[in-house]
C-alpha cells in the first residue's frame, strides 16, 4: 500500500512472538537466552529483500528489538553485567543489520546511505531511547508533550508518498533549501490536524 508501512509488519511479528513467549512463561525467566538466540544477524536478510517480508524471527531487525527489550529491563531496575553485555551485542547487531541493508536501499532514494552513517544512526537511536527512558520529566508544558507524541503516528503514515509527489512536481520550480523545510513543516501541520480533529475525537 505504502512504502512507509514496512515497519508495521515487523511490529506485528514482534508482538506475536512476545505473546507466545509470555504465554509459555519464558519472557521473564529466559530473557537472556532469547536475546542471545534472537539477536545474531544472519544471511536471512536477503530473503526479506526478495520477498518483501521479514523473516519469521525478525533476523534483519532483531538488534533493535533486542535493544529495546534490554533497555526496558534496565529501566525496571536490572543493572548486572549480563544485561550490559547483551545490550552491546544488540547494538553491534543493529549496526551490522544497517550495513547489510545498505545494499537493499531502493533506487528511488537520491543516494544510498553510507555504512558509517547507518552505523551512527543505529547507535544514536539506541542512545536516544536509553536517554528518554531515564528522563523523568521535561521542562515542556504537558499539552505540547502530548501533541508531539500525538503527531508521530499520522506523520509516519502520511509523509512518504505525499513527499515524493510534491518533490517530483515542485523540484523544478523551487530550490531544495525551500522545498524540503517547507514540505517538512506542511507534513507536521497535516499530522497535527489529523491528530487533533480526527484521532482524538475518534478515541472518545
Amino acid at each position: 500500500m505504502d512504502g512507509a508501512y514496512w515497519s508495521i509488519v515487523y511490529e506485528i511479528t514482534f508482538y506475536g512472538w512476545i505473546f507466545v513467549l509470555m504465554s509459555v512463561g519464558w519472557f521473564q525467566r529466559k530473557l537472556d537466552w532469547i536475546i542471545v538466540i534472537g539477536s545474531p544477524s544472519r544471511c536471512s536478510i536477503w530473503v526479506s529483500g526478495i520477498t518483501g517480508a521479514p523473516s519469521p524471527v525478525l533476523t534483519d531487525e532483531s538488534g533493535f528489538f533486542a535493544a529495546g527489550v534490554l533497555l526496558h529491563a534496565m529501566y525496571r531496575g536490572r543493572r548486572d553485567r549480563t544485561v550490559v553485555l547483551l545490550l552491546t551485542l544488540a547494538a553491534v547487531t543493529a549496526v551490522r543489520s544497517g550495513a547489510l541493508q545498505r545494499g537493499l536501499a531502493p533506487r528511488a532514494l537520491w543516494c544510498r546511505p553510507q555504512q558509517v552513517v547507518l552505523a551512527g544512526v543505529a547507535i544514536a537511536v539506541i542512545g536516544m531511547v536509553a536517554l528518554a527512558m531515564n528522563i523523568r520529566s521535561l521542562p515542556i508544558p504537558a499539552p505540547i508533550i502530548l501533541a508531539i507524541g500525538g503527531i508521530t503516528y499520522p506523520l509516519y503514515l502520511l509523509h512518504q508518498h505525499i513527499g515524493y509527489m510534491v518533490f517530483n512536481r515542485l523540484d523544478a520550480l523551487t530550490s531544495p533549501a525551500l522545498l524540503i523545510p517547507g514540505m517538512t513543516l506542511a507534513m507536521f501541520g497535516a499530522s497535527w490536524l489529523v491528530w487533533r480533529y480526527i484521532e482524538r475525537p475518534a478515541q472518545k
